[in-house]
């Protein structure tokens, strides 16, 4: 820690590392944290520590004036041994990086640490270490010149997380065992030194009650050593899940164009923003008030009164709900009912969000669709993380597949009935991946780290949701049509949006008789060719067949069915 008087400033993160004195040190590990690589970041947001010997200060030390951000050299006889200690003396970050196995680091480990902590300030945050066979490699860089880095940033990255014949193996949302790269906050880990110099991170994470939080998509990555132990391969998918430990980042080597923004840890905090939830139903005497429990504080965790406000908006049903069926279960509920609406509902959910108070509205397109209880919990850390999140949650139907499959096999209201009736819901939300199914475009399990996008339940600032004019009212078919799809798309094309999906959270869809979720398959794709010519006719353009920009992914795995059901 610096000593009294220092007259070094702060900085936001201290990466230390230990020096063993290997070449990939100085080849591969330091050129990956130098300001030129690093991407997403200003160099004043982090400083670089080496902990090392004193015959290997010649070597290092034109390094550090090469790497355009503060470094400094700390020294030791033992650095693999010390490095806790000697490094903690001279380091002036709020939160400390400790690379007990340093790597090559991708290009936006950095970025990912800060924005980790300004989404979760009180926690653990792990980085996974990856190793990749050096045999046949005279030095460690002609194994990094022969992988193809640094032409190609994350090459090293992809190549340990798909292998050579792009096949997965490794999952990022398993678990890290026996963590050796962990970050911390300053005072948890000034204090845990001063008790005890062998500095457990686990004990240190539940001394302090500090969030663990594993990165997705940033690592470091350094060569198999001779003679080293195999490391144990990564549980199963389907295997015990820890639904203590959160995720956040997005896959840095994405094909989409990334969004820069500067995480900062300076000037005031910003005020907890309110959220608006806009729910728009027609005809859903049955289920609108399941998704109206699914949205109420007490089920939605992590949230209080003053942070949220529910609006109900009926689109003309012919036998809606009365105001006290609605009070009667959402006290504080506003509640309006349109009385000759267009049959889209765009208008309608643009009458409710010009109704909102919030600084969120979050878009509830269909009255039939359960929400898992940590969307707005998590909602609101985006919105501590990003400067303009727009965020979705993946789409899920109630029972055993696509519901215009299940229909077809007798899936109807009773069955649904009964299957909520056997996980008690609404005692525990998250109970509902246990009776249902994702929504894919190929069939099959769902992607959680996947770029789907399409969603009942859309969250973003009241300001991008201005800025854009809402939903655009020219989508006037039953139902939307692309509609919602329409939404995003502008929404992310906003210049500082950046798409979030979340991680183990999900909105359900309750079957009801929807024009595209309960009909048959020929009625589907009629509809769906008549919703692309709206779509070119509106838009001038064919859909898009994918995104323009990279997702960011946080949350967590709350039970094991929330992980089996969905790929990683």
């Amino acid at each position: 820690m610096p000593e009294a008087g220092d007259p070094r400033a702060s900085v936001p993160l201290s990466l230390i590392l230990p020096d063993d004195g290997d070449e990939l040190m100085l080849c591969g590990v330091l050129p990956s944290l130098a300001a030129t690589y690093q991407g997403e970041v200003d160099s004043g947001a982090y400083e670089v520590i080496v902990v090392t010997r004193p015959t290997r200060e010649a070597a290092l030390r034109p390094l550090l004036e090469q790497l355009g951000v503060s470094a400094e050299l700390a020294f030791s006889p033992q650095p693999e041994r010390d490095f806790l200690a000697a490094g903690a003396k001279v380091a002036r970050g709020d939160y400390l990086a400790w690379f007990g196995s340093p790597g090559v680091a991708s290009p936006l480990l950095v970025a990912a640490l800060l924005a980790a902590f300004a989404a979760y300030p009180n926690a653990a945050v792990l980085v996974p270490c990856f190793e990749l066979d050096a045999s046949g490699t005279p030095t460690r860089k002609d194994w990094l010149t022969g992988r193809g880095w640094p032409e190609t940033a994350n090459t090293l990255t992809v190549q340990a997380t798909f292998g050579l014949s792009g096949e997965p193996r490794y999952r990022w949302l398993d678990p890290i065992k026996d963590p050796n790269n962990v970050c911390l906050p300053r005072s948890s880990t000034i204090e845990a030194l001063a008790r005890d110099s062998s500095f457990d991170p686990a004990r240190v994470a539940a001394t302090h009650r500090l969030t663990i939080v594993q990165l997705v998509g940033d690592a470091m990555v350094g060569p198999k050593r001779a003679g080293a132990p195999p490391r144990e391969p990564p549980p199963a998918a389907g295997g015990p899940v820890d639904a203590g430990l959160e995720f956040f980042g997005r896959l840095g080597f994405a094909t989409q164009e990334p969004v820069a923004r500067s995480p900062s840890f300076r000037g005031p905090a910003r005020a907890r923003p309110k959220i608006s939830s806009v729910l728009v139903t027609y005809n859903m005497r049955r289920e609108t008030p399941r998704t109206l429990q699914s949205l109420l504080l007490g089920y939605q965790r992590g949230i209080g009164a003053e942070d949220y406000e529910l609006i109900l908006v009926d689109n003309g049903s012919q036998n809606g709900l009365s105001v006290e069926e609605v009070t009667s279960i959402a006290p504080t509920a506003r509640y309006f009912q349109l009385s000759d609406p267009p049959p889209s509902p765009a208008y309608a959910l643009n009458y409710g969000a010009a109704r909102a108070t919030g600084d969120i509205i979050a878009i509830l397109s269909d009255g039939a669709s359960l929400l898992s209880p940590g969307v707005f919990e998590k909602s609101l850390r985006a919105f501590a993380t990003f400067p303009r999140p727009v965020i979705i949650t993946q789409y899920f139907f109630l029972g055993p597949g696509r519901q215009t499959d299940t229909i077809l096999m007798g899936y109807d209201r009773r069955e649904e009935d009964r299957l909520l009736a056997s996980i008690n819901w609404p005692e525990d939300g998250y109970r509902l991946f246990e009776i249902s199914s994702p929504q894919t475009f190929e069939g099959g399990n769902g992607a959680w780290l996947g770029g789907w996008f399409e969603s009942d339940c859309i969250i973003m600032g009241r300001d991008t949701f201005d800025a854009i004019g809402g939903c655009d009212e020219r989508f006037d078919l039953p139902g939307g049509g692309l509609m919602i799809m329409d939404l995003l798309f502008r929404a992310w094309e906003v210049s500082d949006a950046q798409p979030v999906k979340l991680v183990g959270e999900g909105v359900f869809h309750q079957f009801h008789g929807g024009i595209t979720t309960n009909t048959t398959h020929e009625k589907l794709e009629a509809e769906v060719v008549r919703y692309k010519a709206q779509y070119e006719a509106i838009r001038g353009t064919f859909l898009p067949a994918g995104l323009p920009k990279s997702f960011y992914f946080l949350g967590d795995l709350p039970t094991e069915a929330a992980r089996w059901k969905m790929k990683d």
